[in-house]
């Protein structure tokens, strides 16, 4: 019995790799950036979800009747989706991540 590498879902991959900018933003506190990080990776689930639902509609009204068409409507999609999750979990980490900052006091000398 040989021990098999288990390939990680790149759905979560993509969720992580979209919200890495959060983590590494300086002007906050790290639980605020963690925060970040995992509402971003939970928006980031968003996109795949949406088009797998779609493509479940599609399917069910037999909109899909030739394979061919089935195989490029999902290798097509399937680059944009992982594109897409990208994009939704970087803007949503960074949006969270820099919301309402608090403006930086100046010191004020004392003489």
């Amino acid at each position: 019995m040989s021990i098999g590498v288990k390939q990680p879902n790149m759905t979560i991959v993509f969720a992580w790799v979209g919200t890495i900018g959060a983590m590494f933003y300086r002007d906050t506190g790290f639980f605020r950036r963690l925060a970040a990080s995992l509402l971003g990776s939970v928006a980031s689930l968003t996109p795949p979800l949406v088009v797998n639902v779609l493509y479940a509609l599609f399917f069910s009204w037999e909109w899909f009747q030739h394979p061919a068409a089935t195989f490029i409507g999902i290798g097509s999609v399937a680059t944009l989706v992982m594109v897409a999750q990208l994009v939704v979990g970087h803007v949503v980490a960074r949006w969270f991540v820099r919301r309402r900052l608090p403006r930086a006091t100046p010191h004020l000398a004392t003489a």
